[in-house]
């Protein structure tokens, strides 16, 4: 589902580092990611009002599926370095904390009336039960908390110019909030379009233990 698929991914690929020397050898270090993604994945579908004047109408009218993902990161921490040349050993650790809202929304281009109550659509699986989804998300912001450490390399190509490869290793829980669906079908009972809400999920837990980078693998790094 599209969910597995974000819940995959919660440190952005790009984030802003600074370091505070407090000795050759020490520093502080934080790290601040923020992530805004949004995806408009496109479908055809038959025209169903088309087909009811014409049986062989080949028209197609166009649904929309919407994910949007935002998130922040914040990693709080320090690191040693070991050398004094142009090429140093870092080794770094520091507490990390994220949130992130997810959601999906869908829009048809056949409407679903007492008239046509199963309307054609184009995106696969989203209907259930003779009711469409029109809209999946959770009901508040998921919170991640852990622990992180790194270790790497830096190379000064100049006095106050250095590029750094690292490898991370992150620990965090996971707090996630409801998770629901709004649809909307055709209530036979009432004779009538209603749309309904429904709880998915009482909230997850999760426990990750990885190599997820926050703000990837390599940096470079401005002295002053």
């Amino acid at each position: 589902s599209h969910y597995d698929y974000f819940q995959s991914d919660i440190m952005p690929a790009v984030s802003i580092m600074a370091k505070y020397m407090l000795t050759d050898e020490f520093a502080l270090r934080a790290n601040v990611g923020l992530l805004v993604r949004s995806a408009s994945d496109r479908y055809f579908a038959a025209d169903d009002a088309a087909l009811v004047d014409n049986p062989l109408s080949e028209a197609k009218v166009t649904d929309v599926l919407t994910t949007n993902r935002t998130g922040v990161s914040l990693m709080l921490g320090g690191e040693y370095r070991l050398g004094k040349r142009r090429v140093q050993g870092v080794f770094g650790f520091g507490v990390l904390f994220a949130m992130q809202n997810l959601g999906e929304k869908y829009k048809y281009g056949n409407a679903l009336t007492s008239v046509n109550q199963n309307p054609s659509t184009g995106i696969q699986g989203s209907v259930s039960d003779g009711y469409r989804t029109l809209k999946h998300a959770n009901s508040g912001a998921s919170y991640y908390t852990g622990l992180t450490g790194s270790a790497g390399v830096e190379w000064f190509v100049a006095p106050k110019i250095s590029i750094g490869a690292e490898v991370n290793l992150s620990a965090y829980y996971m707090f996630g909030s409801q998770e629901y669906t709004v649809s909307e079908g055709y209530n036979a009972a009432l004779g009538k379009v209603e749309t309904r809400t429904d709880i998915l999920s009482p909230g997850d837990r999760q426990f990750v233990l990885g190599t997820e980078s926050l703000g990837g693998a390599l940096y470079m790094t401005f002295w002053f």
